[in-house]
């Protein structure tokens, strides 16, 4: 697998396939209709989305992690049920490894040991600042299914 150096992050030049643009523009967009729905008199969630972007994607896999840039961000892992985890972290390439190798979620093991179809990671870019706030909002817009917080208020 050649990396190309014009790529960002180092990533794999067949990191993405063509259905990985459409899906991350459906993340982006369910977290949109979420927070339009759920504003309150602050303007905050509309600026926090103006600084939102996918940063990447990549098939969750260990011959991946190099792909996977060392800094902090949002993460959302997903297989064909849909997204099955969403997470913060402030080194997503290490997260990637400590989900790969033992993950603290019950749930998300199982679907890592046992995935439908193919296991995607995929990380967001924006302000540190704003993590939280973006965090507790693709939680409630993409009710993941492996996420422990999300399923004890339940």
């Amino acid at each position: 697998m050649a990396l190309r150096s014009d790529l960002p992050h180092g990533q794999p030049s067949d990191a993405r396939e063509p259905d990985d643009f459409f899906a991350n523009t459906l993340v982006l967009c369910t977290f949109h209709r979420y927070v339009c729905a759920n504003m309150t008199t602050s303007s905050q969630p509309l600026s926090l989305l103006r600084e939102v972007s996918v940063g990447g994607a990549v098939v969750f896999d260990p011959c991946w992690s190099l792909a996977v840039p060392n800094q902090a961000g949002l993460y959302i892992i997903r297989d064909l049920r849909g997204t099955l985890y969403v997470g913060r972290t402030c080194s997503l390439h290490r997260r990637f490894a400590e989900h790969w190798e033992r993950s603290h979620s019950q749930g998300l093991a199982a679907a890592i040991r046992s995935p439908i179809w193919r296991l995607e990671f995929i990380w967001i870019d924006a302000p540190s600042s704003d993590l939280p706030a973006l965090e507790c909002g693709l939680i409630a817009a993409l009710n993941p299914k492996c996420n422990v917080l999300h399923n004890l208020s339940d």
